[in-house]
């Protein structure tokens, strides 16, 4: 075949071998992968930028990267726009210009010693470059716009450059200084392409000296190689000086995140540094074969980077060329693989990782040839022209793992969603879309260090109108100017929520507004409540701005030095107050109805915070003590370790919420069991801290929108006063309990007298077993003070008499003008039925006498004075009690087993009666049989156990002080029951 002949076909070779590279990396990338990762859109903002004529020659942003893949960004959005399908466009179309690289530089390496070759430079070439074209590894990182593509394309370039150069040093005649100075240049792109670049100058450092060293059997002349070698060192240090000069300047840059995931660094390392270099670099070459890279934007397939078939190859590869040491090419070979697999190894995040690596293309797929030249060449002669083509059928295998693998790997797409940033990115079309000339979305940032540079370049990408999106970490200082700035101009704030997304799951605890800041410093100035919505899936929170916006805290926290919860947590400081509309008068927070009230609160650990979730709980009570308003926040993250130093919380009055005194209560709970911790402040202990006296006025503007369970639209009232509907959660009661309803009441004009409201228990004979009597508004809101159009929301709770029979009720309402009843209206049948109470002494067996918290008296046990019992098998007595009064409070009774020691082995802690005699049921002198069942643990040992009794309030924890029949204090407010137990097996 003619030179001419030979030279078409390999052009028309590597022309057919680009096409094919490149539609594989191209083929509906449109649609594969999903999404924009934060990386590749990093990129996108950069190049963006470039085109404004910010040219640099390093970006800051991300961790820091080499400009390269950003300059050909660029030069794609200039012809195509900037557009998440133009990133990936760019990488793979550099993609498959590496393959075509990759062909050139692998002849020229072969090239330069021919006579070692077991077969001829153009097949190592076209077999090098059919298994990078086909490559799983190459491919998938062919279509993700990550910057390290690049890095390939310039290492081969540049080794092929200096290949040619250092065939020209075995010939005689003229040195190559052009060739040179040109490939030194060259040397330097790989600088420009991706961290791991910067062993390309090491790479060429090595090959020198390894000439050097074997430059006698090379028939080169060392003085010469020295100086080629160094005209290209000097070109190279050109090349780098620019980004050499900015390294000079900003040192931090050169290294900072690689030592941050450095695999020495001790956070991973621990205590022995080397065990675990060597653990990184197992992980990093069990990729060829046996380990999949675990990170789906590398490898969508989750299998190894090279198949186990072909992997086997490039060991025996590896091994030839160790066996092989003293021939220039294989040491280079040998050099290029251990320099390039360097940056994974000595990296500590998701080893293996397949990215980092990137830098071994295409030498990884040089190896397998050598050995399988090797063995063609060892073959009898008759069998060699047929063992060319040995590399076939491993071609063939890893052309189809390589694209069943990739493109069978995107069903179902779902699974790459949080990989690819998927719902983000349609979010960010969305917005894109959409007219925000009104409002800005933020996205909280659970802190400024949780995204590279604070910013969620997904999102930031895709907007043309540069103030409608903003990423702000939830930093009080930050965040209240950063909305002062963005609000300008604008009436609407809209926050997204994507942990109320269920399918966000995986990464929205990244932006999650845990200390309720936003919602606090958004609330404070709105001129309505907030409302909810979604935009592409993504939940978020609207806010109405008002005209006025002050989103700075004002200066009226109180720092406090002595209240502490549990022993855990202290309180050093609060804030508070009412939106933007409310005083303070001494101690007297006043504010109007309808806004909302605001609380800041900062803390401290007191030694090691705990790992389970807590919360806080502020609770407005109204004079009778009823719940206003509540709001639970987290103090402690199950995510993040820690107490939080501050936390915001937001307490709404219900619409038509009455004026008058609320008190401000603080609590503090384990979230898991609702345990409360008691707090201590000055000494004293108390289940709930009392952080304010509000004073609620009437609302700025009457008319607030009432939605009643039961309208009285068609009831017969005064013009002026109507009862507008109720609330009625159940119908049926117990005696000695309080039944609870709601009543709403309007004015369409302004009243002319102040009424007042009757609600009435009723029995059969009409006789009123039960009233509430109420003046809505009380003495500084009556009827007559309020607006046009006024409304009021009143919870109230009817008491019932423990004394009451059981049977049907009547619940009635009534308007009275103060002398005259005017409307009445019957609100329904209510339901009595309750325990039986009973006053007459039952047969004790043992009598007893002890007395807790002046409310009840225990007067005797029904129980042998000795009882055995097996372990695993209940222990059973009676109780028998006698209740001095009726209390609210949420008593319970407890038994508890203790053995010689005073360990407790088992108890019960229960209502009296088995739940069916709650002390809201009481009657004086009534007594109580109070059954006590408790299992004996399977584990208990033989042996003698006592049993104590004691009550304590629920709200608490707190035990009832208790007293023996002679007055005095029981031990530790615990009674000793007269009963010897006995466990024997």
């Amino acid at each position: 075949m003619s030179t001419q002949r030979r030279h078409w076909l390999e052009i028309g070779f590597v022309t057919l071998l680009f096409l094919t590279a490149l539609f594989l990396r191209t083929w509906q990338l449109d649609r594969l992968p999903p999404g924009l990762y934060n990386d590749e859109a990093a990129y996108g903002m950069d190049a963006r930028t470039l085109l404004t004529g910010d040219l640099r020659i390093f970006y800051e942003r991300n961790n820091g990267r080499e400009p390269l893949f950003i300059y050909l960004l660029a030069l794609t959005f200039q012809s195509l726009g900037a557009t998440a399908y133009a990133i990936r466009l760019t990488a793979a179309v550099v993609g498959a210009v590496t393959v075509v690289a990759a062909y050139w530089m692998v002849r020229e390496l072969f090239r330069f010693a021919p006579e070692l070759n077991e077969q001829s430079p153009r097949w190592y070439a076209a077999w090098t470059a059919l298994l990078l074209a086909f490559s799983y590894w190459h491919l998938s990182l062919s279509r993700v716009g990550f910057r390290a593509i690049t890095l390939p394309l310039a290492l081969t370039l540049a080794f092929a450059l200096f290949w040619i150069v250092w065939r020209r040093l075995r010939t005689p005649g003229d040195a190559p200084w052009g060739l040179a100075l040109l490939g030194g240049l060259a040397l330097s792109l790989p600088l420009y392409t991706y961290t791991a670049g910067r062993m390309a100058p090491l790479l060429f450092v090595f090959t020198v000296a390894a000439t050097w060293w074997l430059a006698p059997r090379l028939t080169i002349d060392r003085a010469r190689l020295l100086q080629i070698a160094a005209v290209m060192a000097l070109a190279t240090l050109l090349g780098a000086l620019p980004l050499l000069l900015y390294f000079v300047r900003h040192p931090a840059t050169f290294g900072a995140h690689a030592l941050e995931v450095s695999v020495l660094n001790t956070q991973y390392a621990g205590d022995n540094p080397v065990i675990a270099l060597l653990q990184s670099a197992a992980r990093t070459f069990l990729i060829f074969g046996v380990l999949p890279d675990e990170n789906l934007r590398h490898n969508p397939a989750q299998i190894p980077a090279v198949d186990p078939l072909l992997a086997v190859w490039l060991l025996l590869g590896v091994g030839l060329a160790i066996y092989s040491w003293r021939r220039l090419t294989t040491l280079f070979m040998l050099a290029w693989l251990f320099f390039f697999a360097a940056p994974a190894i000595l990296s500590s995040e998701g080893v293996p990782h397949s990215l980092r690596m990137i830098g071994m293309l295409p030498i990884v797929y040089v190896l397998p040839l050598l050995a399988m030249a090797w063995v063609t060449q060892r073959a009898p002669q008759r069998f060699r022209p047929l063992l060319r083509w040995l590399p076939l059928p491993f071609l063939l295998i890893a052309a189809f793992v390589s694209v069943t693998g990739y493109f069978g790997a995107w069903t179902p797409i779902e699974r790459f969603r949080s990989a690819f940033r998927t719902d983000y990115a349609d979010f960010a079309r969305t917005l894109a879309a959409s007219d925000t000339s009104a409002t800005v979305w933020v996205l909280p940032l659970v802190d400024a260090q949780a995204l590279t540079d604070g910013k969620f370049n997904t999102i930031d990408f895709f907007q043309h109108d540069p103030g409608a999106f903003a990423t702000l970490p939830v930093e009080e200082d930050a965040a209240a100017a950063a909305l002062a700035q963005l609000t300008t101009g604008r009436q609407f704030v809209n926050v997204l929520r994507p942990t109320d997304a269920p399918y966000l799951q995986a990464t929205s605890w990244l932006f999650a507004d845990v200390k309720g800041l936003f919602d606090l410093l958004l609330r404070r100035n709105s001129v309505a409540a907030p409302t909810s919505g979604e935009m592409a899936g993504i939940p978020y929170t609207r806010y109405s701005l008002s005209e006025t916006r002050n989103f700075a805290l004002p200066s009226t926290e109180h720092t406090l030095t002595d209240v502490v919860f549990g022993d855990l947590f202290q309180l050093t400081g609060v804030n508070l107050g009412g939106g933007n509309q409310w005083t303070w008068q001494g101690d007297l927070l006043t504010l109007p109805a309808d806004q909302p009230l605001w609380v800041v609160l900062r803390w401290s650990a007191i030694g090691d915070a705990p790992t389970t979730q807590h919360k806080t709980s502020l609770v407005l009570r109204d004079a009778t003590g009823a719940i206003a308003a509540q709001s639970d926040a987290l103090l402690v993250s199950d995510r993040q370790p820690g107490v939080l130093e501050s936390t915001y919380q937001v307490l709404d009055l219900a619409p038509g919420a009455p004026p008058g005194e609320y008190t401000l209560e603080l609590r503090v709970y384990e979230d898991a069991t609702g345990r409360t911790y008691p707090v201590m402040q000055a000494g004293q202990r108390t289940t709930a801290l009392r952080l304010a006296q509000v004073s609620v006025t009437p609302p700025l503007q009457p008319g607030a929108s009432l939605a009643p369970q039961v309208s009285l639209d068609g009831a017969s009232m005064p013009p002026d006063f109507q009862v507008a509907g109720y609330d009625l959660p159940r119908t049926d009661s117990a005696p000695g309990e309080a039944l609870p309803l709601t009543l709403y009441l309007r004015a369409p004009v302004t009243p002319t007298t102040d009424y007042s409201v009757q609600v009435a228990l009723s029995d059969e004979a009409d006789a009123i077993v039960a009233r509430q009597l109420l003046m809505p508004g009380g003495a500084e809101f009556p009827p007559s003070a309020w607006r046009a159009g006024e409304t009021m929301r009143i919870p109230l709770l009817l008491p019932l008499a423990p004394t009451l029979e059981n049977g049907a009720y009547r619940l009635q309402l009534a308007i009275t003008d103060g002398v005259n009843q005017i409307t009445h209206i019957d609100m329904g049948e209510i339901t009595l039925s309750g325990r039986p109470h009973v006053f007459t002494a039952p047969p004790i067996d043992r009598a007893l006498d002890a007395s807790f918290g002046e409310v009840v008296r225990l007067v005797g046990v029904d129980a042998p004075s000795a009882i055995t019992v097996a372990p695993g098998a209940p222990l059973g007595l009676t109780l028998i009690w006698q209740p001095a009064a009726t209390t609210t409070q949420a008593l319970v009774r407890f038994v508890q087993v203790l053995d010689a020691n005073g360990a407790l082995i088992a108890q019960q802690d229960t209502i009296p009666c088995d739940g069916a005699c709650p002390a809201s049921s009481w009657l004086a002198g009534e007594y109580l049989l109070d059954p006590v069942n408790i299992l004996a643990p399977p584990e208990m040992s033989d042996g003698a156990y006592r049993l104590i009794v004691g009550w304590y309030d629920a709200a608490t924890q707190q035990r009832l002080p208790g007293w023996d029949a002679a007055g005095q204090a029981l031990p530790g407010d615990v009674l000793m029951l007269p009963i010897q137990v006995s466990v024997s097996r």
